[in-house]
């Protein structure tokens, strides 16, 4: 029984969309990686492309963290 207390209903998708932005990011990361460990060169587009994916991602983690904060107001 929850007497007195609160109950909060979460929406996940922003989980799921964060969780399909990590999975993409980190299969593409490795395989520059791999391409990388085997050429011995990584080019600036290479770079670019995995900032530009941990933006995002950091962008949709505050994103996230933002919507929690105000939900425990």
């Amino acid at each position: 029984m929850c007497v007195g207390k609160k109950i909060y209903i979460v929406d996940l998708e922003p989980f799921r969309n964060l969780q399909w932005l990590l999975s993409n990011a980190t299969n593409n990361i490795n395989q520059i990686a791999k391409a990388t460990n085997t050429t011995g060169v990584i080019y600036m587009k290479d770079i670019d492309y995995m900032k530009e994916k941990i933006e995002k991602l950091s962008k949709k983690i505050w994103d996230i963290h933002s919507l929690l904060l105000n939900r425990t107001k």
